[in-house]
Formats: structure tokens, C-alpha cells, sequence
């Protein structure tokens, strides 16, 4: 034979090979596999693990152990007042409006300042001459008073009293000599209104007085010291919560000693004023 036909023939029966392999998987039956499960049925559950055993106990003893203690915040009750939630809530509470006068009343801190125009006399009784030294004029007047109200409608505190007479004449041996003469008088005083809303007041001073007499050769000194006395009458108008303005009559006596070569020198004066004055109370 020839290399032709041997190589014809080995591929046929490598070909012929192939075939019969095919044709023996072919007839070999498929591999089993479970059926799936009908629908609306559940699949066996897994088996269940045995429970744990049983742990044996002591048995019981008849003494009870004692409780334990409990905190003294465990024992506290429950604040009533306490939010349900357990939540901390601020409460602001509101703030109170300014208690504001609905009516005015004198009460509290006074002040008083008066100014006004009076008249005024003057006596020394002085060893030079045989008979007193008098002079009289219109004087200048001023006031100041401080204090406070114990109660409503009543007021206490401290004063000061001028008077000025400028240039007064005084006769001196048939002839005239001019001098300023000025009253002071510093003190108490006690300043009350029958009606404490009202404006109707009326009041006194009492305290320590000095006489000054500018040229000494009027009555041989220039001052002379005592006590005084003062008393008014006035009324005052409301212009405010705590501010009112008004007039007053207002006298004033003094009775001072001087001295003359070791000699007393008494000296009396007597004034009156009508004055208009601002009073804070």
C-alpha cells in the first residue's frame, strides 16, 4: 500500500473512534435532582438543639439573708413637681412693672430753698449811750432746709435762717450812723402738711442765732450771739411727682448778747418775710 492509503485509513478510524464515544454519552442517563418543592409548601426545618441541662441549686435554708440597704435617694419620694419626662425646663417668671405714685404724697426726703423780701427791726441796748440804738428796713432773705419725713405728711431735719438788713440808720448822740446788720439762725426744724396729698403746710425752727453789725462803732462790737425762733405759714403747688413750688409767710425773732468793755450788750431783732419757695419731698 502506499503512504496515501495508510493515511487514508488511520484517519478513518480515528473518525469511526470519535463517533462511538459520542454515540456512548449520549445513550448514559442524566444525573438525579431533587424535585423542587410544590408551591405553598415549607421546606423541612432544621432539627432543634437539645436544651441545656438543668443546673442543680442549693436548697433553700430557713434563714433569710438581710436586705441590702437601699440608697437614701432610692427611699426619697418622687418631687411631685417634677416634669413627667424627666426633662429640666426653666421657668422665667415675669418681671414686675415699677410701682408708679397713682397719687402724690408728701413723704420721703425734703428739701426746701426760699428766697423773698421782709422787713426787720433792730434794738441794742448798749452801755455807751443812756437809751437803746434802734433801726428798722426792708432785708433780703434767704432759707435752706433738709430733712426727712418720719411719716407721711411730716417732716423734721436741719435749717439755716438769714436775714439781711443793708444800711440801716441808727442815732447815735444826735447823729445818724449807717451799718449793715444780718440775722442768722441755724437749727431744727418740723415742717408739717394736715393733709399729706395736700399743700397746706405749716412749720417752726428753733436754734442758735448770731447778730452781725458791720461798722463796731454803731454799738462798740460786731457780733453778738443767743437764740432764735421761727415759725411760717405757707402753701404749695404740685408741679410733679415729688416737685412743688409755693409762698409763706414766715416771722423771726432773735435775742443776742454782745460784748462792751466787759460789759453785756443784749440785742433783739424781729423780722417778717414773705417768701416764694421750691420744695423736692
Amino acid at each position: 500500500m502506499t503512504y496515501l492509503t495508510r493515511t487514508s485509513l488511520g484517519l478513518c478510524s480515528l473518525l469511526c473512534c470519535s463517533l462511538v464515544s459520542q454515540v456512548a454519552r449520549a445513550e448514559q442517563p442524566p444525573a438525579s435532582v431533587a424535585p423542587a418543592p410544590p408551591p405553598g409548601t415549607y421546606a423541612e426545618p432544621l432539627p432543634q438543639t437539645a436544651p441545656p441541662a438543668p443546673v442543680a441549686t442549693a436548697p433553700a435554708t430557713t434563714e433569710t439573708a438581710a436586705p441590702a440597704p437601699t440608697p437614701a435617694s432610692a427611699t426619697k419620694p418622687a418631687d411631685a413637681s417634677a416634669p413627667a419626662d424627666g426633662k429640666l425646663h426653666l421657668q422665667i417668671d415675669p418681671i414686675a412693672p415699677p410701682v408708679v405714685r397713682t397719687s402724690r404724697l408728701h413723704d420721703g426726703f425734703y428739701v426746701r430753698t426760699s428766697v423773698g423780701l421782709g422787713t426787720m427791726g433792730v434794738t441794742i441796748d448798749t452801755p455807751r449811750t443812756s437809751y437803746n440804738l434802734d433801726a428798722k428796713g426792708d432785708t433780703l432773705d434767704f432759707n435752706l432746709l433738709i430733712g426727712g419725713s418720719p411719716s407721711p405728711g411730716v417732716a423734721i431735719g436741719g435749717t439755716i435762717l438769714t436775714r439781711s438788713l443793708p444800711s440801716a440808720d441808727f442815732e447815735y448822740q444826735g447823729t445818724l450812723r449807717e451799718s449793715d446788720v444780718g440775722t442768722v439762725l441755724v437749727g431744727g426744724f418740723v415742717d408739717g402738711f394736715p393733709n399729706p396729698r395736700g399743700g397746706f403746710h405749716l412749720g417752726g425752727a428753733v436754734g442758735l442765732a448770731q447778730t452781725q453789725i458791720k461798722h463796731s462803732d454803731v454799738a462798740g462790737f460786731t457780733k453778738a450771739g443767743g437764740i432764735g425762733l421761727a415759725g411760717w405759714v405757707g402753701y404749695d403747688l404740685w408741679v410733679g411727682d415729688q416737685w412743688s413750688v409755693g409762698g409763706q409767710l414766715q416771722m423771726m425773732g432773735t435775742r443776742t448778747n454782745g460784748k462792751v468793755d466787759d460789759t453785756t450788750a443784749p440785742v433783739s431783732t424781729r423780722s417778717a418775710a414773705l417768701m416764694m419757695s421750691v420744695l423736692y419731698h
